[in-house]
């Protein structure tokens, strides 16, 4: 049941939109895309961007961050939600599993911090995802000595001999500058004289002078020198470790959280991320691990760091719900040149596959000592943004930085900047020429397709969709409609999973259940109105405008999804009269489809039309409210390719 402040709120809005029957825009409408539709060219496009233009007041990337000592603090996490984090990152390569326990207490404490506070915007009140990333086939180094800093590191001097211990027994003694400890114990056997070792992300280079098997030691000479710190990832590059992409603590860790079913706060994970997943097995050992009796299997992300997982990729992503882009470890093991080519690959072939694509270290790597990042590391971010990546991931910068509020909000004005310089439209105007990826293809992709397009020729505030699993939200939020996605759907952890796709802003709706799913759908799209209506939540329009929400339900099993175009300011009583409003995809795009007829065959049937410059039907018959409604805006160009 809803909270005292929470119905407080709601009346509000409630009462503000009926009595003034003010709309809303687009989530674009003040960004510097308002004019966008104009431009034949990207580079048209580039040379009419106005810097003094400001951005959308929500952020449509991703925003994932570490939680680590620097963030222990439900405070803190608190200050890094209304910052702007989606999703929070819990690595079992660090801290214990009861530390980890206690991290997603204090997530649930940030959250419920919030709903009570009434000057908090309605928009952070959204499921915050969490996300636990396993150790997978990592060498990382040992500890530094007890009751130090965060910052505490040893110095590792260029041209200096330095031993690396791998026995069993060296993990009880700290790291030293003459001395490093790893938790591989077969390391002095599989490595060379002559061979490269990069610890903390190739900050630090070692070269392999004797290996000692017979004393588990390796003598090494420090060619890149540099401060290091506890726990540290090390990279052999070229070596075949022969350690398992699921380790057994891996697997145990897994079992342990996902048993723990007593505890609501475990619920909140929704996402597991596996290190070095070279394989589609990996995947589905992931998911089995980590999926408890009577509860959905969560989301499976797979972090590709080597060039095993790029050649799989295609074999993974059958199987994936997202790709990390691992640039620290890819960095080791490729050439660094290449790692921009890997990064741009992995996030074009997920759009194209409705898998979310996450770009991953050094984003904002000087802001663990300092409050500002450098101009590299913004147009890094902004770059990312513009290539489609759905979601950014923090390290270092939350996790044991010294501000990590402060780069959370600095990730978010980025990532707000650059989504206001792409072009509405675009990203859905290439996918109709692209062959559909196996993975995107179903009977609903036409459905999300049709969505979209409305969205984009309407100036939609907000797409809504009622559902109970990913598939339609990720395929909607894989052709980057200008405007929010709102996921209202029940499961807990799929609805905190969402947050990774770009776009998605889940809703979780625990009001009791009605045993028709049309009258469920209508509930559902009601309460998530209230959200659509609040003012904190998207940009005001022009009073004159006529601005609408697309709608698109899931329905019952062995029939069609629904659509729907409606005034924002009827959304409050949508469905009242009994009947839920429809209309056909086909009728939006001006081309006859069902979500019954091959999802290729439809792309093609759209891939051919001539006319996507906005010509066609340049009205359309709201169902619900028998009004026909302008279509403010066009398609872009396809010289905009």
């Amino acid at each position: 049941m809803l909270t005292n402040a929470k119905t407080h709120r709601m009346v509000k809005i409630r009462s503000k939109l009926l009595s003034t029957g003010q709309s809303i825009s687009s989530m674009a409408s003040n960004s510097s895309n308002t004019h966008a539709c104009s431009f034949r060219t990207a580079l048209q496009q580039a040379c009419s961007l106005d810097v003094d233009t400001s951005p959308a007041k929500t952020t449509g990337t991703g925003i994932m961050c570490t939680i680590g000592p620097a963030s222990w603090s439900a405070k803190v996490i608190a200050e890094m939600v209304q910052a702007g984090m989606d999703i929070a990152r819990l690595n079992l390569c660090h801290g214990t599993l009861e530390e980890h326990r206690r991290a997603l207490k204090l997530i649930a404490e940030a959250e419920e911090k919030l709903r009570d506070d009434p000057e908090v915007s309605t928009w952070q009140h959204k499921p915050l995802g969490v996300a636990v990333d396993t150790r997978g086939s990592e060498i990382r180094t040992g500890a530094l000595p007890e009751h130090g800093k965060l910052t505490d590191t040893v110095n590792l001097e260029t041209d200096s001999l330095v031993t690396i211990d791998c026995s069993p027994t060296g993990a009880a003694q700290p790291i030293t500058s003459t001395r490093l400890w790893v938790d591989f114990d077969n390391f002095a056997k599989i490595v060379q004289p002559g061979q490269a070792v990069y610890i903390d992300d190739g900050l630090l280079e070692l070269r392999v002078e004797s290996p000692r098997p017979a004393d588990s030691a390796v003598d090494c000479l420090v060619i890149v020198g540099g401060q290091l710190g506890a726990a540290r990832c090390v990279c052999l590059p070229g070596v075949d470790t022969g350690m398992p992409e699921v380790s057994q603590r891996d697997l145990d860790d897994l079992a342990a959280l996902a048993s723990d079913s007593g505890d609501d706060s475990l619920a909140r994970i929704g996402i597991v991320m596996g290190s070095f997943v070279r394989s589609a097995e990996t995947v589905r050992r992931l998911r089995q691990a980590a999926t408890a009796d009577g509860r959905p299997p969560p989301l499976v992300v797979a972090k590709i760091g080597d060039a095993r997982g790029l050649q799989a990729l295609e074999e993974i992503l059958v199987e994936a719900d997202g790709v990390l882009v691992a640039r620290g470890d890819l960095g080791c093991e490729l050439p660094q040149e290449k790692v921009f080519a890997v990064q741009k690959r992995i996030t074009a072939v997920c759009s194209t596959s409705a898998k979310a694509s996450i770009c991953a270290t050094h984003l904002l790597n000087s802001m663990l000592m300092r409050p500002r990042p450098t101009r590299a590391e913004a147009s890094d971010v902004a770059n990312a943004v513009l290539d489609g990546v759905d979601c950014l991931m923090l390290s270092g910068e939350t996790a044991i930085g010294k501000y990590p509020v402060e780069a959370v909000r600095t990730l978010t004005k980025i990532c707000r900047e650059a989504e206001a310089s792409l072009q509405p439209g675009q990203h859905l105007q290439r996918l109709r020429r692209q062959p559909l990826a196996p993975a995107a293809a179903g009977p609903l992709h036409s459905s999300a397709m049709a969505a979209c397009e409305a969205a984009v020729r309407c100036r939609a505030a907000a797409i809504l969709v009622a559902t109970d699993d990913a598939e339609l939200p990720r395929l909607t939020a894989m052709f980057r409609p200008p405007c929010p996605v709102l996921c209202v759907c029940r499961d807990e952890a799929l609805c905190r999973g969402l947050n990774m796709w770009y776009g998605l802003h889940p809703v979780l709706y625990t009001e009791p259940a009605k045993s028709e799913w049309l009258l469920e759908a209508q509930d559902r799209i009601r309460y998530a109105g209230l959200r659509v209506a609040a003012n904190d939540i998207l940009d005001a329009g022009p009073a004159n405008s006529q601005l609408f929400v697309i709608l698109v339900e899931k329905s019952c099993p062995n029939s069609s999804d629904l659509m729907a175009i409606v005034p924002v300011e009827r959304l409050l009583n949508f469905g009242a009269n009994g009947a839920l409003p429809t209309q056909s995809a086909g009728k939006i795009l001006g081309v006859q489809l069902s979500t019954n007829m091959d999802a290729q065959a439809a792309a093609d049937s759209l891939r051919n039309e001539d006319d996507w410059d906005g010509s066609r039907s340049s009205t359309f018959c709201g169902s619900s409210v028998n009004e026909t409604v302008e279509l403010g805006a066009q398609m872009p160009s396809e010289d905009m390719n």
